[in-house]
């Protein structure tokens, strides 16, 4: 990313939201922009918007490090794109420069919410700190939604009066299916500081509200599903709040179904077995993982057990291998994971198809795709949240990390070979054996792969 040594062009003025045309860029758009020389805030702060936390926090504050470095009078914005950058990673410097921005550019609305961020946090929380910096954008910024974010640590009844108020016509022309925290914050708060028999009059409010977002856009996302779980409830429709509930605890139910059959059959909790009792745990659960994805037909989890349990003591057919693969493609894609994993969904399909010969072009390609997912790892602690023992959990996710990455490799190096593309299959072997080099000093730690 190149940004502009001079710092960004000056002007006076603040706005509280970026262009249209900004807030609609992909990420690689940002970049490309910006690597163009294109020499814009707002850019920037959409590149800070988009770049995920995880698995590298502050991953972007040496690029905005050095137009500082090369301009010590740089604009205050440019000292708070560094500040917002260092959040997660060097959050006590991050505090410091966003004061230096907030000093610099007094009128600067997104330096508080940075702050409020800050101070919301586990490792930084500070109730009064957190009210000051979120009141302060407030002031520059009362349309914006995310300056309700924290609505819910509001003591004071007059204050959160006026608050709901402001809120409940920004809500109500809102098109965003989105916004179901800033929903249930409003909610929350008109009932909270209501009397008792205010509370029928507040429900025939809340029935209309959730009327009103039913008849936006379903994303299938969890906040959306929730703030129409939470507006059922408050408006006495408990027959639809059920449905929810039932729908969003089967994930719940079949885990312990699953937990309860690994106890019985001894596979966790390493019950010695011999070879002819091992065979026949092996045969019940290519049995009984049949009967789980016909009782819970659209949970991605059984069909990825299923998957794993398969093909049985007793064989299986490829053509369901590729159909059990294929349902929990389909499932995943429609509920696609957020953030970083190192255990993208999409690899225990292409190991298990590649290993039979099953379509291996998209293996290929799947094993591929995640590869260069995991491999933007592995996670560092974010300073923000981050437990006292953070490094040691790091380090016992360890194991699982190499080993995604070697059974990544190792998928794409036989699925060339299915393919004959035997340039990408000795491509890959090298990198195994690089990998290898480079991983050769845990081999005498049990706790890693190598």
């Amino acid at each position: 990313m190149v940004l502009c040594a001079a710092g960004i062009a000056r002007d006076s003025s603040y706005p509280c939201e970026a262009p249209e045309e900004i807030r609609s860029l992909a990420i690689e758009q940002v970049r490309s922009r910006i690597g163009a020389g294109q020499d814009d805030f707002f850019l920037y702060k959409r590149l800070l918007d988009l770049t995920p936390s995880v698995p590298k926090p502050g991953a972007l504050a040496p690029q905005f490090l050095m137009p500082l470095l090369a301009n010590p009078d740089a604009d205050g914005r440019m000292i708070y794109l560094y500040g917002r950058a260092l959040i997660g990673k060097d959050t006590q410097m991050a505090i410091v420069k966003l004061n230096d921005a907030a000093r610099k550019a007094h009128a600067l609305p997104f330096t508080y919410s940075a702050l409020a961020e800050i101070y919301a946090s586990r490792n930084f929380g500070d109730a009064e700190k957190l009210l000051e910096n979120i009141r302060e954008y407030r002031s520059l910024c009362p349309a914006n939604l995310d300056g309700f974010r924290y609505f819910d640590k509001i003591a004071d009844a007059g204050e959160t009066g006026a608050w709901a108020r402001e809120l409940r016509p920004l809500l109500e022309k809102s098109t965003d299916p989105e916004d179901g925290q800033y929903w249930r914050l409003l909610w929350a708060a008109e009932f909270r500081i209501a009397p008792q028999s205010d509370y029928d009059t507040l429900r025939t409010k809340v029935a209309a509200d959730v009327k009103r977002l039913e008849g936006l856009p379903r994303t299938g996302s969890r906040e959306q599903i929730w703030v129409l779980w939470d507006g059922y409830k408050l408006s006495g429709r408990m027959d639809a709040a059920d449905r929810i509930e039932r729908e969003q605890n089967a994930s719940p139910d079949f885990h312990r179904v699953l937990d309860a059959w690994y106890v019985k059959t001894g596979l966790r909790g390493g019950k010695p077995m011999t070879d002819d009792e091992r065979q026949a745990v092996y045969r019940e659960y290519a049995k009984v993982t049949a009967e789980w994805v016909a009782r819970w037909p659209d949970l991605p989890d059984t069909w990825s057990i299923r998957l794993a349990s398969l093909p049985g003591p007793d064989g299986v057919s490829n053509e369901e291998l590729e159909r059990v693969g294929d349902q929990y493609l389909k499932l995943i894609a429609a509920r696609p994971v957020t953030g970083w994993t190192y255990v993208p969904p999409g690899l225990s399909v292409a190991w298990k198809w590649a290993l039979f010969g099953i379509r291996p072009r998209d293996s290929v390609r799947m094993a591929e795709e995640a590869l260069a997912q995991i491999q933007l790892g592995p996670e560092e602690p974010n300073d923000l949240n981050a437990p006292p023992n953070a490094a040691e959990l790091v380090k016992m996710t360890q194991f699982g990390f190499d080993q995604q990455v070697w059974g990544a490799m190792s998928t794409i190096v036989d699925g060339a070979a299915q393919l004959k593309d035997f340039d990408k299959a000795r491509g890959m072997l090298a990198t195994m054996r690089l990998w290898l080099n480079q991983n050769e000093f845990k081999k005498d730690d049990r706790t890693t792969l190598v």
